[in-house]
């Protein structure tokens, strides 16, 4: 019996369409600080850009010439985005205008719209002084956050103090400041503080130099404790302390025993493959591969070799898509890719200068 040529027709875009579907990719969005075209020339003041991973939007959510947003997180049901930001202004005991930050969570529409920002509170009322910050990290429970002041400047006629320079946390509301480094003096590498994923330790590095030669030590501190921070060694120490042997194992031949974080690689959603960036030192090239922890297949070349560093990979929630920046030489211009997680449909999604790098934060699915 013969199908009617229409039926048949029907099969055979039905049948491709769901071919298409089980093997596509669908968008997710991104966030990243990246600094104003507007302000190349004077300051370099960071905005915050929602882009979509497959290149057909990219969004300035907050515009703010004049004031910089340095950092943003994701709530945990992908509905708010919290980030800092610096302004500069008066403040009384100082002559010249000072840069101070305050936090803020901002409302996102499912389509990636800014519906409105509030203010959490100000550094300034919690120090009572201007204290501006670029690093932090928010608790997982986005209860609390732990940030090292940058560049405390005392009011004119007072003495430099180093209490300026160490580790804090604040509850959201901007109650509850707390010195998370107790008794000692440490040189804290803001950009290193990380907050384990149950919220029950916080990692820093402090930074020792000897003869010209500089490294990171890793400590940890727990939250709520007056204890003093425990020392836990090398970066690959710390990914022993939080990870798995096999992962721990994969960083060690990726990476060696120290790497600063922008190389750490990253691990799954599902924790079955890492995705780290492997440098060629002899064709000064870099790749990024991924290696499946439970098996013993050679690493797997997700996109071509770069003449440029590969720095910040990251997976999607759902596990299919990997962003990273590709740094332009020595500079702070960046350009934002993604891949899938089989390498395949790789796309340059945003061109953009950085005050810092840091890694483009996805979204969670939205709840």
């Amino acid at each position: 019996m013969r199908l009617p040529r229409i039926l048949l027709l029907w099969i055979v875009l039905l049948s491709s369409f769901m071919l298409h579907a089980q093997t596509s990719t669908s968008a997710r969005d991104f966030v990243l600080p990246a600094v104003d075209p507007r302000t190349f020339d004077a300051g370099e003041n960071c905005d915050l850009y929602l882009i979509r991973s497959d290149g057909s939007r990219a969004v300035n959510l907050t515009d703010t010439e004049f004031d910089s947003e340095n950092k943003a997180v994701w709530s945990a049901d992908g509905r708010r985005l919290y980030f800092s930001r610096n302004s500069v202004g008066r403040y009384s005991g100082y002559a010249d205008l000072q840069s101070s930050a305050s936090f803020y969570v901002m409302d996102i529409s499912d389509e990636g719209e800014n519906l409105g920002e509030r203010l959490l509170f100000h550094m300034s009322d919690v120090f009572d002084r201007p204290t501006r910050v670029e690093h932090w990290v928010l608790s997982p429970d986005e209860q609390t956050v732990a940030f090292q002041p940058y560049d405390y400047v005392p009011p004119d006629g007072e003495p430099f103090d180093d209490e300026g320079i160490t580790l804090y946390s604040v509850g959201i509301d901007g109650l509850n400041l707390r010195w998370l480094i107790v008794g000692q003096s440490m040189s804290v590498h803001s950009d290193t503080v990380q907050w384990l994923s149950n919220g029950d330790e916080i990692a820093f590095s402090n930074r020792v130099c000897d003869a010209g030669l500089c490294r990171d030590e890793y400590f940890i501190v727990i939250p709520r404790s007056l204890s003093p921070p425990e020392r836990v060694g090398s970066t690959i120490d710390l990914v022993a302390r939080w990870h798995s042997e096999e992962v721990t194992a994969i960083a060690r031949a990726a990476r060696g025993e120290n790497f600063v974080p922008g190389l750490l690689p990253a691990v799954s959603p599902d924790i079955r493959t890492v995705a780290h960036s492997y440098y060629d030192v002899e064709e000064q090239t870099s790749t990024l591969l991924s290696v499946e922890i439970d098996a013993a297949d050679e690493p797997r070349a997700l996109t071509p070799a770069f003449d440029s560093g590969i720095w910040f990979p990251r997976w999607s929630p759902d596990g299919e898509q990997i962003a990273f920046l590709l740094r332009d030489g020595g500079s702070f211009n960046v350009t934002v890719y993604r891949v899938n997680a089989d390498g395949s449909d790789l796309t340059e999604l945003y061109y953009a200068r950085l005050l810092d790098f840091i890694p483009v934060e996805w979204r969670p699915d939205v709840q």
